[in-house]
């Protein structure tokens, strides 16, 4: 049986995203454009990742951040 880590790595630009979003975090509008997948999968590709507890959302003084 697939877990859901294997399942998440199995779609399409979940490995971009992760690659993406790297050890020091990124903003959407940083990983965007380094994902092959359009704008749409990447939202949904990070609201996957956020509910399996890949990625968090980090809020800093300027704007959100994700970081795995």
């Amino acid at each position: 049986m697939e877990s859901q880590l294997e399942k998440f790595f199995t779609k399409e630009g979940s490995i971009g995203l992760i690659l993406a979003i790297g050890p020091d975090g990124a903003r959407f509008k940083e990983i965007k454009p380094q994902v092959a997948v359009s704008h749409d999968t990447v939202s949904n590709r990070i609201d996957e990742a956020r509910n399996i507890d890949l990625v968090a959302l980090l809020k800093s003084s300027e704007s959100y951040m994700f970081v795995v």
